[in-house]
């Protein structure tokens, strides 16, 4: 919906650990080949809070489909014969939002104990107990698997008194459910790799040394926050009350710049800074790749002493001059100055593969003697510099998948140096979302006074039944053939439908 040290979480103790399945027992479905099961891929559904009356959903809560959920498990089942490896690719469990009676008073860079997260989590499966017995039902059928990959907003879930709150309800005992304790789901024959997301790049809710998690502090043990969720929590967990589809919006940063927008709604001048600097990182990597310019032209270069000379204008720059934040940023006042000082200090010091990345955005042609306007490429750097790594670890990576921006992506190629070209997919979120298109269709139809009066005119219930997913078969030759698709179906007792990614009805 937006770190630091020290222990290892000893992941060979969880129950129901990914490598802890059994084998499919011979003689049955399960017993088929490994190359005729399906894989399917949701992330991000956010299950949280609940319900606040037995009519009434906490405004904050987004995952309100419990029907379509159900619906999905039994398409998917039947269209792969009962042979389903079904991966959730992080953000399962929505712990960044706590309940009211639940609090996390720790450490700056730490807040929550693992104590408080266990409560935190108990509540939680208490609350969305319909949609874990649905995913426990699904994988004790024919030879289906569960695998719960953790993601920024759930990342507790690799603390084993946590997880095994989750792994009760999901029945993980069975051996049909497992934790993916590294952080990275790979096929039996390492043809596929699957990740959330938060860990690519310089990503600001990125952990520092994940997937270990904890710090101990006062004979307590507490659990890393970066600074995404303490961005996220101070805007969006209270400003959620007033405005549901806050964090519904896609791309994520969407709904808290509307906010921006707002002048009255800025916190610190850091975390404004901060935010600045996050909002043009919040696209996805194929979208960055829909260049304005000719294939295959050179993007504009920039060196660290530029952005020094620039910089706040270094961030600002990168922005329509028509865009309210940049205009906000750049105007003259005492609240403007203080950010521009913290973007400054921002720019000083920007590792090389942020630099090259914002650079490629900026359309000028004078400060930093581009040769022409708007001649983009798609800056790859990010996710091929991820996926040397990855491929580093697993060789035969083919395909690699990934959450974390709640943008569907389809298909698309990245070349890296040591092997073929990796077929990389987003599965956007398996939620109702909205895209700033829509969003301001509606706007404009509801015929608003501000554009961010939507954020809380807009119902969550209004929003298009469409929750995305990517789908893995496998060919007769034993390829993987990726695609990505849309599962739609409202909260009635209508059947639901598998349809095309980017169908015009789920607008």
């Amino acid at each position: 919906m937006v770190s630091k040290i020290v222990m290892l979480v000893v992941a060979a103790a969880l129950p129901g650990i990914c490598r802890a399945l059994p084998p499919p027992s011979p003689g049955k479905v399960a017993a088929a080949n490994a190359q005729q099961r399906q894989l399917v891929v949701i992330s991000d559904l956010h299950l949280g809070v609940g319900k606040r009356t037995e009519s009434a959903w906490y405004p904050y809560e987004d995952f309100r489909w419990p029907k379509a959920l159900n619906g999905f498990l039994t398409e998917i089942g039947k269209a792969g014969n009962q042979q389903v490896d079904l991966v959730i690719a992080g953000d399962f469990l929505e712990l960044w939002q706590p309940p009211d009676q639940i609090s996390c008073d720790g450490l700056a860079n730490a807040k929550c104990s693992t104590k408080t997260m266990a409560a935190m989590t108990q509540h939680m499966v208490n609350a969305h107990g319909v949609e874990l017995r649905a995913l426990a039902d699904f994988a004790e059928k024919g030879n289906n698997k569960l695998y719960i990959v953790p993601g920024n907003h759930d990342a507790a879930l690799l603390v084993p008194e946590v997880w095994s709150i989750l792994a009760k309800a999901l029945r993980a005992d069975k051996g049909r459910v497992a934790l993916v304790s590294t952080g990275t789901y790979t096929t039996p024959d390492g043809s596929v790799v699957i990740e959330h997301g938060h860990q690519i790049g310089a990503d600001v809710n990125a952990f520092s040394h994940w997937p270990q998690l904890i710090q101990h502090h006062g004979g307590k043990d507490y659990i890393d926050s970066p600074w995404g969720e303490r961005f996220v929590q101070t805007l969006f967990n209270e400003k959620e009350k007033a405005y549901p589809i806050i964090d519904n919006l896609s791309p994520e940063a969407a709904g808290a710049r509307l906010l921006m927008e707002d002048r009255g709604a800025w916190g610190s001048a850091s975390d404004m800074a901060r935010f600045v600097k996050f909002n043009l990182f919040d696209t996805t990597l194929a979208q960055k790749g829909q260049s304005l310019g000719r294939p295959g032209a050179a993007p504009p270069t920039c060196t660290k002493e530029q952005a020094k000379g620039l910089g706040y204008r270094f961030f600002t720059e990168a922005l329509p001059a028509e865009d309210t934040i940049r205009k906000a940023v750049e105007a003259n006042d005492p609240q403007a100055k203080q950010v521009q000082a913290e973007l400054t200090v921002l720019a000083e010091n920007l590792p090389d593969d942020e630099l090259a990345d914002i650079c490629s955005k900026r359309t000028d042609n004078s400060t930093l003697g581009a040769t022409a306007q708007h001649l983009f490429v798609r800056p790859e750097n990010v996710m091929r510099k991820h996926l040397e790594k990855r491929s580093a670890e697993f060789p035969a990576m083919k395909v690699f998948i990934y959450a974390h921006t709640h943008q569907l992506e389809q298909p698309w190629k990245v070349g890296l140096s040591m092997t073929d070209n990796i077929t990389v997919l987003n599965t956007g979120a398996f939620q109702r979302l909205i895209d700033m298109a829509g969003y301001d269709v509606r706007v404009k139809k509801m015929s608003l006074a501000k554009r961010s009066d939507g954020l809380s005119k807009i119902s969550l219930e209004s929003l298009a039944p469409c929750y995305s997913f990517v789908r893995v078969a496998a060919a007769s030759d034993g390829t993987r053939r990726p695609a990505t698709l849309i599962w739609k179906m409202d909260e009635t007792q209508k059947p639901g439908r598998e349809i095309e990614a980017g169908d015009i009805s789920c607008q």
